[in-house]
């Protein structure tokens, strides 16, 4: 039931190491985006009021559990991949059906981000994390056709290249911020994009913030 605390499914806890603890550590090794996404699919309430940080990890664990890891992944990368096309403009029709489709609720998407957002203050990203933090995808053709360049006409510079926002997200992030962040190298997983028609349905950073 929404609002209630989940019990995490049973798992073997290292000794010495308490319950939240191990919860916690799963939480550590989920991007920003797939804790959106883990938020989204749970039962979380979509009714905007403050929760305490025991109960967003059970929803994360929870949502997490309930996707399983594979699509997970996958959907918080076509998560990301779609917010990146958007901040530009980029959005192609059909991308942007696709994703309605996966997350139909838009004010709940944007409220699990924001959940998920908090949640870094009490559970950063761990390596494991911070090695997937540039992880998108775009469910469709993108604009730059795999290429990581986008053509268009500027009235001032005529034509000009545009850096895909989706696949050359870390090199814009390091041109911006530079190449390290909170002591870290972060590196990008490389062009990746899907042109298979979506088959789930059900709705987190702008393109040159890091999540962390």
């Amino acid at each position: 039931m929404p609002g209630t605390l989940v019990k995490p499914h049973a798992r073997q806890v290292e000794q010495g190491v308490s319950p939240l603890d191990s919860v916690s550590a799963r939480v550590a090794d989920l991007t920003l985006a797939e804790r959106t996404v883990a938020l989204y699919v749970s039962d979380m309430p979509s009714a905007r009021r403050r929760f305490a940080p025991e109960q967003v990890r059970a929803w994360i664990v929870q949502g997490a559990e309930r996707l399983g890891e594979q699509e997970l992944r996958r959907w918080a990368a076509f998560e990301r991949g779609h917010r990146a096309l958007t901040s530009f403009g980029l959005v192609p029709k059909e991308v942007q059906q696709r994703h309605e489709e996966r997350f139909p609720k838009a004010k709940r998407l944007d409220w699990a981000g924001q959940q998920a957002s908090n949640s870094s203050a009490y559970v950063p990203l761990s390596d494991a994390g911070h090695a997937r933090v540039f992880s998108s995808e775009v469910d469709g053709p993108c604009p730059c056709r795999g290429t990581g360049s986008i053509g268009f006409y500027d009235w001032e510079d005529g034509e000009v290249d545009l850096m895909c926002p989706v696949h050359c997200a870390a090199e814009l992030h390091a041109m911006r911020w530079g190449p390290r962040s909170s002591g870290r190298v972060l590196s990008s997983t490389g062009p990746a994009t899907s042109t298979g028609a979506s088959t789930t349905s059900g709705d987190a950073a702008q393109v040159w913030a890091v999540e962390s």
